[in-house]
């Protein structure tokens, strides 16, 4: 049987050292540390898909570490649980990138310790940590995992948009009233998009949005406004895929 304090003692090192929760990232050069092998084991708080067992194989063949894995459904469920035991039990979590703000006032996360995370080989665009997640100067609190994207599938032999491809605004088009659907919050970010394309809002609003509360309101207010008067054009809203 593993001695627990001791065990306990080596989570707390790793998450002071090197990571402490936040942003799903499992690099070999952050987790082979000599503290956090002594423990053999990572506890990780990420989205239900996020890690497929190929990927969790492969990390704990290299590495020799065991990932112990709780899967969540939605950001508010990562704060929660955080939230119920202080920020304690879990070595890395994977809130969103957008929600920074919100993270920036909980004070359960602590910063990666850049120089032992290779970033060289990512998009600059990819690592906003540096910026949006490097909470009052103490360094960098988020780190990419898996890129995501808000994207348009569409039926080649029904639809032929404008340009080469669909643009967000289509889906909400009077021209397409009734034919499309999507999930609820993506479908407002591309309405978002879709104004921005047609200069209904300025460039770079929605992005702007999650600077303050006020400019929150004001970007969201124009979106939902548009929303409403087009949610007749939408045949279907769902929540998962």
């Amino acid at each position: 049987m593993r001695n627990s304090k001791q065990l306990e003692l080596s989570r707390r090192s790793f998450v002071k050292t090197t990571a402490a929760a936040a942003a799903g990232l499992a690099m070999p050069a952050v987790v082979s540390s000599s503290v956090l092998a002594s423990s053999g084991e990572i506890n990780i708080m990420m989205w239900s898909d996020y890690l497929p067992e190929s990927f969790v194989k492969g990390f704990t063949d290299k590495t020799g570490i065991k990932l112990n894995f709780t899967g969540i459904g939605s950001n508010e469920e990562i704060i929660n649980k955080l939230k119920a035991t202080n920020g304690e039990g879990f070595d890395i979590v994977s809130p969103t990138v957008n929600r920074n703000l919100l993270w920036a006032e909980l004070g359960l996360l602590q910063p990666f310790e850049m120089s032992r995370v290779p970033l060289e080989k990512v998009n600059p665009a990819m690592a906003l940590g540096e910026t949006h997640w490097n909470f009052g100067g103490k360094g960098v609190f988020w780190l990419p995992h898996i890129w995501g994207t808000e994207g348009i599938a569409w039926r080649t032999d029904a639809f032929t948009p404008a340009g080469e491809f669909p643009s967000y605004y289509d889906v909400w088009d009077e021209a397409n009233a009734g034919k499309t659907m999507g999930r609820g919050h993506s479908m407002l970010l591309g309405l978002g998009l879709g104004l921005e394309g047609r200069g209904e809002l300025e460039p770079g609003s929605m992005w702007a949005a999650y600077e303050t509360p006020e400019k929150m309101d004001e970007v969201w207010s124009k979106v939902v406004e548009v929303a409403i008067a087009k949610k007749g054009n939408i045949k279907l809203i769902w929540n998962d895929a």
